[in-house]
């Protein structure tokens, strides 16, 4: 009886140790996200970046480095909710150096730039 108490202990031990969860707590109140994107060969149009800024009162511009287009629509705070969600549980993420891939010429560019509450900004991406 004393072994199976022991083995108990012994499993509960791993269980309660396996489950804790080691993610460092990140202060992650994201004021904005911008993703944005262009391509390295091809025409003007495709070689200037595009953008899309997610804002947190729902607001999401749509814009242009070709000839300063722009557009805006709304999300619901649900959605941003969701999106800014996603990010934070993934922000370790944007620690670490993309692969990129030099080889190739007409290959693009992606960037995704959050801008945290705090002021600090944070971001992921680069070429291929």
């Amino acid at each position: 009886m004393k072994k199976i108490k022991w083995l108990f202990l012994f499993i509960m031990v791993i269980l309660i140790a396996g489950c804790n969860d080691n993610k460092k707590n990140y202060d992650c109140n994201i004021k904005s996200i911008e993703y944005s994107f262009h391509d390295s060969y091809g025409t003007y149009a495709s070689t200037k970046p595009r953008h899309v800024v997610f804002n947190k009162d729902g607001k999401v511009n749509l814009s242009n480095d070709y000839d300063s287009s722009t557009a805006t629509f709304e999300i619901g705070a649900e959605e941003y909710i969701n999106l800014s969600n996603y990010i934070c549980e993934r922000i370790d993420m944007f620690g670490r150096k993309p692969k990129e891939d030099n080889e190739v010429l007409d290959g693009g560019y992606s960037t995704l730039e959050i801008v945290l509450e705090s002021g600090e900004k944070k971001s992921f991406g680069g070429y291929m």
